[in-house]
Parts: structure tokens; sequence; C-alpha cells
């Protein structure tokens, strides 16, 4: 007999060990990738940010407190929608530039659950056209505007659901509610409009 023919054929420990080796670290990698895919898809996806909500109300308090009394442009406001005089900008190549007035309108979609800017320039109102539409926050459960203004029959300070004034209310609050991921919060922010009504 030959000497090959004693030979056995197979894998010995060490071919075995190193092979494992490389199919343990081809996986762990493998499972790294995926579970860091998944963990951004899901921060994609995930309800709205605290962050969020404070970037929303530092913007439409800005906006607010520079809106102006216009006489073609009033500002009105319901329940669920605001809309008011403001100065727009365009995008610049350093910094925004002013490109006119126009309206600022916000408005709550119950359907989608979204919270909606919209710009209109003053030719897009005058033309009765629809603006540029931005989804500012999702998954919002509520939202409601009111309107606070001093009552001179009654010598009182109230609330109203709706604004329908020729002059700017003394102050608007906003009410929110947004599923946060693990419960239902509410926020509620009052907008001092005592400086638009010193410019009016």
């Amino acid at each position: 007999m030959s000497r090959r023919s004693d030979i056995k054929l197979g894998f010995t420990l060490i071919e075995l060990l190193v092979v494992l080796a490389m199919v343990s670290i081809i996986g762990l990698a493998i499972f790294t990738t995926l579970s860091n895919g998944i963990r951004i898809w899901q921060r994609l996806n995930q309800t709205v940010g605290q962050e969020d909500i404070n970037i929303f109300f530092e913007r439409i308090a800005r906006e607010l407190r520079n809106t102006f009394e216009f006489s073609t442009i009033r500002f009105s406001g319901e329940n669920h929608q605001i809309a008011f005089a403001a100065f727009l900008t365009a995008p610049g190549v350093s910094k925004p530039q002013q490109s006119g007035i126009g309206q600022l309108v916000y408005y709550y979609d119950r359907a989608s659950k979204q919270l909606i800017k919209e710009e209109k320039n003053y030719s897009q109102l005058y033309k009765g056209d629809s603006g540029a539409k931005q989804e500012l926050l999702k998954q919002i459960n509520s939202l409601e505007f009111s309107y606070y203004y001093y009552d001179q029959e009654s010598r009182e300070y109230l609330w109203l659901p709706v604004w329908q004034e020729d002059y700017l209310p003394l102050a608007v609050r906003i009410e929110l509610e947004f599923d946060n991921g693990k419960q239902l919060e509410n926020i509620t922010r009052s907008i001092d409009l005592s400086l638009a009504q010193s410019r009016g």
C-alpha cells in the first residue's frame, strides 16, 4: 500500500477554528451594520422630539413678535389656524435676504396630524394662489391657538378661540399635545405681542 491511502480526508482542528473565527468576525460586522441601520431608521421615524418642539416655538414667537398691522393683510386666527402679515425672507448665499411683505399661515391638519407653515408673498395673496408649504411637526395629536385681549365692557382680560378684530391681540397662546414615544405630553406657551402692537 502507498502512503497516500493512509491519509484521511478532513479538516484539522486548527483549520476549523480559523474558519469559525472568520465567520464570527464577518457575522459581527454584518450584525453591527444592520443594527446601526435599524437605529438610524428608528431615529428618523420616531415621534416628535423635544428639540423640534422648541425650534417651532422659537420660530413662531419670533415671527409673531415681528408681525405688524397692514391694511390688506389682516391678523386672523381660528382654533387650529393663525395668519398674519410678515416680512418674508428669501434664502441668500451668506444670509437670508428680505424679499418683501407677505402672509404667514400656520395651521394644523388633523387628518395627517401635522403642523404646516405656508408663506404667501403679496402677489400670491392678490391672485389667490397658494404659497410655499413646509411641514414643521409630525405626529401632533392636537394644536390649539387662543387670543388674549382686554374686553372694555367687562373690564377683564379674556382668551378667545377665534380672532376677527381689526387690531392685533395682546398675546397668542399655543397648546400642543404630542406623543413623545412613551406618553402624551402637553406644552402650552403664550407669546406676548406688545412689541408688535407698539409698531402698529
